[in-house]
């Protein structure tokens, strides 16, 4: 098997202490002592079947969970328990899931941003508690180590300054109180017992199968009309799925991870106006942009409901994402411009799908 690019790998539980030591001395050429039992939840989402990949090729048992058996085709090359919500599911089902495993790393979530009272609970029984019911269980089952994909929203909507691990939390929403109560509850549940863990703060978040305003902006450039939105000069961090996944699994294979929270990201931060113009050069389309003052775009847009969008778009958010790739040597291994053409040739696949289906 292929040498561990992130390091040398947790200690195991079946070797003895002298063994496991004298595998956390040797440097990143180390090689497994066997292979690693991995449960993704949410592992049919977005960055669920990307994580799997990743953890595949690294050679990691992979163990999918889902909810249902939706969009589980990429994952029928691994063991797929299909397991019910993970904030009523009976304890013995996810024990079973949880049985012989080394790391959980916990992706499930619920993400829609609508304001209702109904979403705002679902944010609590499944972001919340739901991870708090689950980290218990994986604690008990002796699981290793817990990776918990948490979210920048944690830390705010907007910096002036790159924003790092160091920096005071300052969630807005509800959907980022959820999370940040989550990471709480982890950090506690696992305290003086054999797990550890390991939080992922990522920005927002593209590539293949994207949902959400990224899709949007895809759908607005395709569409090749004059936008907007050349004004729009404050950076924003990203990551591209694949730099993503690749940061999960070295969180999950180094040993220095232990008990750290980390920022990611692609390292390039673009404005609103370069991530447009890169989206239309890559789909061979010339950049159709012309300033206008962003002040007069909130009326207009809340006319229809997507002045948050502008709120959201026009405020600088950075991060300093040095922690991770100094303490675990992480770099992307993916350039911004990768990340982009992957994201644009899915789209365009999407769109041909879809005009096949209509005709």
């Amino acid at each position: 098997m292929a040498p561990p690019k992130h390091g040398a790998i947790l200690p195991f539980p079946n070797l003895s202490a002298r063994k496991s030591a004298q595998i956390l001395d040797l440097d990143r050429r180390v090689t497994f002592e066997r292979m690693l039992k991995t449960l993704v939840t949410g592992a049919n989402g977005f960055v669920g079947q990307a994580v799997c990949t990743a953890l595949a090729k690294r050679g990691h048992e992979v163990k999918a969970a889902v909810r249902t058996t939706d969009r589980c085709r990429a994952l029928a090359k691994f063991e797929t328990p299909v397991i019910a919500d993970i904030e009523t599911s009976p304890p013995d089902v996810w024990r079973a899931g949880l049985h012989s495993v080394d790391i959980l790393i916990h992706l499930a979530a619920h993400v829609h941003q609508r304001k209702t009272k109904t979403d705002q609970n679902r944010y609590q029984k499944v972001n919340n508690q739901g991870t708090a019911h689950l980290c218990r269980l994986a604690v008990d089952c002796g699981v290793r180590r817990i990776i918990f994909l948490s979210s920048l929203k944690v830390n705010g909507e907007t910096a002036t300054d790159p924003l790092s691990e160091k920096d005071a939390v300052n969630p807005q929403d509800p959907y980022a109180q959820s999370k940040w109560e989550a990471e709480k509850h982890i950090q506690g549940i696992t305290q003086g017992s054999r797990t550890d863990f390991v939080i992922i703060r990522p920005p927002l978040v593209y590539g293949p199968r994207v949902r959400a305003n990224f899709l949007s902006l895809l759908k607005v450039v395709s569409a090749d009309i004059p936008l907007p939105l050349g004004s729009l000069h404050n950076r924003r961090s990203m990551i591209y799925v694949g730099n993503l996944a690749d940061a999960v699994v070295a969180a999950a294979e180094h040993p220095h991870a232990a008990g750290q929270v980390f920022m990611v990201s692609d390292g390039q931060d673009f404005t609103v106006t370069e991530m447009i113009e890169t989206i239309a050069v890559a789909m061979g389309q010339k950049p159709r942009l012309f300033p206008f003052p962003v002040g007069w775009l909130h009326g207009p847009l809340r006319m229809f409901g997507k002045g948050a969008v502008v709120d959201k778009i026009s405020r600088p958010l950075t991060v300093d994402s040095s922690k991770i790739r100094d303490m675990l040597d992480w770099h992307p291994p993916f350039t911004v411009q990768e990340g982009i053409d992957d994201a644009v040739a899915w789209f365009k696949t999407r769109a041909d799908q879809n005009r096949k289906t209509l005709s």
